[in-house]
C-alpha cells in the first residue's frame, strides 16, 4: 500500500500557473467589483490550475461524502452521539439532508460512503474500521489504516470519474449508485461542540501524548 500511495503522489503535477492567471484575468474583465464573488472566483481559478485549462467547464459533478465516527466523542466534546452519524448518512441516500437537496438543485450526483462508521447502515460499506480510536488516549488511526483510507478515497473518485456502476435515478437528476462516494466529510457527534473549549482541551492533551503514542506509526 505504501508503494501504491507513493506512486500516486509522484504522479501529481504542479498546478498550471498560466491557466490560473488567465482565469483570474477573465474574472477581472467581467463588469463587476473586483473579487466580489470571493471564494467562488478562487475555486474556479484553482480548478483552472488543476486542469490546465482556463476555460473551466464542470459538466459532470459529484459530491463524495466519506462518513465516519471519531472515537474522541468519548471525551464529551460534542453535542450528539455517534448514532447521529448513521441517521445523517442514510439521509444522504434518501435525499432528506440539506446537502442532498442542494445537490439536486445544482445537478450534482451525491455518493455517501461508509468509510468508518461505528454502526452498519444502508450506505455502501467501505469500512476501514468501526470509527477511529480516542485520540486523547491513543492514536486515532494506525498508519496502515490512514493509507487504506486515502487509497479507498482515490479509488472511489476514479470509479466515479470513469462512470461507475449505475443504480436507480432519484427525483430530478440525482443519481444513487450502488457504490456511493464521499468528499472527505464526516457527520455525527464529532462535528460540533457546545463552545469549542472542551474540544480544544482534548486536542491539546492528545498533542501532548502524541510523542509517546505515535512513534510506532511514523511514516517510513
Amino acid at each position: 500500500m505504501e508503494k501504491e500511495l507513493k506512486a500516486l503522489i509522484g504522479r501529481i503535477q504542479p498546478i498550471d500557473r498560466r491557466a490560473m492567471e488567465s482565469s483570474r484575468k477573465r474574472w477581472n474583465s467581467i463588469a463587476k467589483p473586483l473579487h466580489s464573488l470571493g471564494k467562488l472566483e478562487d475555486a474556479v481559478i484553482q480548478i483552472a490550475g488543476i486542469t490546465g485549462d482556463a476555460d473551466v467547464k464542470l459538466g459532470k459533478k459529484a459530491l463524495v461524502i466519506l462518513c465516519a465516527d471519531n472515537g474522541v466523542v468519548a471525551e464529551g466534546v460534542t453535542q450528539t452521539g455517534q448514532e447521529v452519524t448513521a441517521i445523517v448518512a442514510e439521509n444522504f441516500l434518501s435525499g432528506g439532508s440539506s446537502a442532498a437537496i442542494m445537490c439536486e438543485r445544482a445537478g450534482i450526483d451525491i455518493f455517501p460512503v461508509d468509510i468508518g462508521m461505528a454502526s452498519d447502515t444502508k450506505v455502501p460499506d467501505y469500512k476501514i474500521a468501526r470509527g477511529t480510536k480516542n485520540m486523547a488516549k491513543e492514536p486515532a488511526m494506525t498508519r496502515e489504516e490512514a493509507v487504506r483510507a486515502v487509497l479507498t478515497g482515490i479509488r472511489l473518485v476514479r470509479e466515479k470519474k470513469d462512470g461507475g456502476p449505475a443504480g436507480h435515478r432519484g427525483d430530478g437528476h440525482r443519481k444513487y449508485y450502488h457504490q456511493q462516494r464521499s468528499s472527505v466529510r464526516t457527520s455525527g457527534r464529532e462535528c460540533r461542540a457546545d463552545d469549542g473549549k472542551g474540544r480544544r482541551a482534548v486536542v491539546r492533551r492528545a498533542a501532548e501524548e502524541k510523542g509517546s503514542h505515535h512513534k510506532g506509526n511514523s511514516p517510513p
